[in-house]
């Protein structure tokens, strides 16, 4: 059982926007900060969160950042969720 200061993955760079966007819509704020605007696009269905970010300029190490900007944002979502129950 994960410790609760461990951090939790729900996203990854493989994965494709379109799924990342269709699972957890509460990454489509921080996709935006990071120019992602193309989100509805027919392409973002296919392409990787890590292709879509290159694409747009960003190198690895700032897909790194995203990837654990969305994941915490994500993680948040969930604990506010939770203590609403």
């Amino acid at each position: 059982m994960p410790e609760d200061n461990e951090k939790k993955i729900y996203v990854t760079a493989d994965m494709s926007i379109g799924e990342v966007v269709s699972n957890y819509p509460e990454a489509v704020a921080v996709l935006m900060k990071y120019g992602l605007h193309c989100i509805g696009c027919q392409i973002a269905a296919f392409e990787s969160l890590r292709d879509g970010l290159v694409a747009h300029g960003l190198s690895e190490k700032d897909v790194e950042r995203v990837v654990e900007e969305i994941n915490a944002t994500i993680e948040e979502v969930k604990k506010t969720v939770e203590e609403k129950k």
